[in-house]
């Protein structure tokens, strides 16, 4: 008489055992989190919109020439000697470039990145990178479609070394817990912004545009090269 009944736990107990994942509601939120985590991260990295002109098919820009880069600094970029740094002690805001950005200003010369550049050139902002970025942008010039252009990197290097500070960040970690990015390598610049206090951090990627609100509260602008202005001060 009890055989049935008996028989209904012991599937019931079997059946809890050989599934891979707990009932408990908290378990299941947490999967469900790293899952849709998980998703954005790859949509991220498929739909970024790197340089507009990277992959444009048409005839490069004119380009003007660079200035040569005054007696004693260095170039290309692996010669750089980088300096140990926290938060800079000069007045002069500060401005993180993505790559795409760079690649803009000083491959493509495009007039979007102009004001930016003009800024920068002129000593009212100050441009900071880290030899991590240097590397990216390194990879990114050996890599098709830039391959195909008669791109002079040896110029392009010059001009790095003119007017970016290249600079290790402090290795202590931020105190609190800061923004972080769905595409884990344009984590980089967000965090050399936060570590040095940027005023800017100028972009194309959609990951880190999506940010721009989060940042804006740690007081670090988020824009893209054309959405960028001068302070009025």
């Amino acid at each position: 008489m009890n055989s049935g009944s008996e028989a209904a736990p012991r599937r019931d107990h079997a059946r809890h055992a050989a599934s891979p994942h707990s009932d408990d509601p908290w378990e299941k939120r947490a999967r469900n989190d790293i899952e849709v985590a998980r998703v954005a991260q790859q949509r991220a990295q498929q739909c970024l919109p790197k340089s507009l002109l990277l992959y444009y098919d048409g005839p490069c820009p004119a380009r003007q020439p660079l200035a040569t880069p005054p007696a004693g600094r260095r170039g290309p970029g692996p010669s750089i000697q980088p300096t140990l740094v926290t938060v800079p002690a000069h007045p002069v805001p500060i401005v993180i470039l993505d790559t795409n950005v760079v690649l803009d200003w000083l491959v493509f010369r495009d007039a979007r990145s102009q004001p930016l550049a003009l800024a920068i050139t002129s000593e009212t902002l100050h441009w900071y990178a880290t030899p991590a970025m240097r590397e990216e942008l390194d990879h990114v010039l050996g890599r098709p479609p830039l391959t195909a252009r008669a791109v002079d990197s040896s110029v392009l290097w010059r001009d790095w070394a003119r007017w970016c500070t290249e600079v290790v960040p402090n290795s202590n970690p931020l105190s609190v817990a800061i923004p972080q990015c769905t595409d884990r390598d344009d984590q980089k610049f967000i965090d050399l912004a936060l570590t040095l206090r940027a005023r800017w951090l100028v972009s194309r990627d959609r990951a880190v545009l999506a940010l721009a609100r989060r940042l804006r509260d740690w007081g670090v602008q988020v824009v893209t090269p054309e959405g960028w202005s001068a302070p009025a001060d």
